[in-house]
């Protein structure tokens, strides 16, 4: 007997990302590619670097990768809360490509970049400063751990 449409399930993929890792990034653009390719579907949440690592002694140069995590994982969430899932995706991958892709630094110019692109409002440029938005990162990590 062959299954029906009804028996089959559709693969889903859970998949943890902070914004400024690399790691990161080659994972979401490889699996965005299979999900074009294959229909899998994938479940994204946002991690933070900087959560994780809260409280250990960091090099210099690691601290300042753990302020772009607290910064973007802000900017992330603001637009997840004001645009939804589609919303941040969208962002994290305009996000993606500018930074990593051309190698654009985390700046101002590059979080307005992004805003304009996923057509959310200037306004949420604050969210990077915005530490009420550190909860709402810090769930989103958590239920990952």
């Amino acid at each position: 007997m062959s299954p029906t449409q009804s028996d089959r399930t559709e693969p889903m993929l859970t998949l943890w990302l902070d914004p400024v890792c690399p790691f990161s990034w080659n994972t979401a653009r490889w699996l965005r590619g299979v999900a074009e390719k294959t229909g899998l579907a994938i479940d994204w949440h946002l991690m933070s670097l900087a959560v994780l690592n809260e409280g250990r002694e960091l090099p210099p140069g690691q601290q300042a990768h753990m302020r772009d995590s607290q910064q973007i994982g802000r900017l992330m969430a603001a637009i997840a809360r004001d645009h939804g899932a589609a919303g941040w995706i969208a962002a994290y991958f305009a996000f993606g490509e500018r930074h990593f892709d051309r190698s654009e630094p985390v700046s101002a110019n590059l979080v307005a970049q992004v805003l304009m692109t996923v057509g959310a409002r200037g306004a949420l440029a604050a969210a990077v400063s915005d530490a009420s938005l550190d909860e709402f990162v810090r769930t989103q990590h958590e239920e990952g751990g």
